[in-house]
């Protein structure tokens, strides 16, 4: 067990989201989110078990749901194709978010015109 988490704390960051740890990152990845400033911090410290130096979490500013799904879409558009394999142009979190509004305007127009 020693050594998967030497391992995990030389090639991994953990990502934490409202003080919980959601995954880890790879550092060579972690490297290229530093310069989203307004969506990730990198707070130093030694909690989270495994003493890692440091995490990264999401801007304290991205207090809803909806900022934070907005934010990390911009920023996997940024980085792309390639950076990060497997990008099948899905919908961006913001169009995603602008068509569920229209559904619902939508949905409760009906209802108040049947």
């Amino acid at each position: 067990m020693m050594r998967f988490q030497e391992k995990l704390r030389e090639f991994f960051v953990p990502f934490v989201v409202e003080e919980q740890i959601v995954g880890y990152v790879h550092k060579k990845f972690a490297h290229h989110l530093r310069r989203f400033e307004d969506t990730f911090t990198f707070p130093e410290n030694t909690s989270y078990g495994l003493h890692f130096g440091y995490h990264i979490a999401l801007h304290t500013k991205l207090s809803t749901y909806k900022d934070r799904t907005i934010a990390v879409g911009d920023v996997i558009k940024c980085l792309g194709e390639e950076l990060i394999p497997g990008i099948r142009n899905e919908v961006s979190a913001d169009e995603w978010l602008r068509r569920k509004r229209w559904e619902e305007i939508s949905l409760a127009s009906e209802e108040k015109y049947s």
